[in-house]
């Protein structure tokens, strides 16, 4: 099984804002369902689900620092990997 992961190279995924208060926006730009996974850079996972157009993630409980979003493309199984800051 061919896995590829590519980092911060998706015009069509937007998370926002970044560096962010606790409270971000993930923005899908294309018709297409994707799994979304929030970790810590310990490896915790923080939030898991599925997202097809947009959602809103509160992370606002949780400690400031950089966290790491993996989104895999539910068709392709392509995952896209963008670091985020929360603080």
């Amino acid at each position: 099984l061919w896995l590829q992961i590519l980092i911060n190279s998706l015009e069509h995924i937007s998370v926002y804002p970044n560096p962010s208060d606790g409270i971000i926006t993930i923005d899908i730009a294309q018709d297409a369902q994707y799994a979304v996974k929030i970790v810590d850079l310990r490896g915790k996972l923080i939030y898991e689900g599925d997202i097809y157009n947009s959602t809103k993630v509160n992370l606002s409980e949780y400690n400031k620092g950089i966290y790491l979003i993996s989104l895999i493309d539910k068709s392709s199984k392509d995952v896209h990997v963008k670091k985020l800051i929360v603080r």
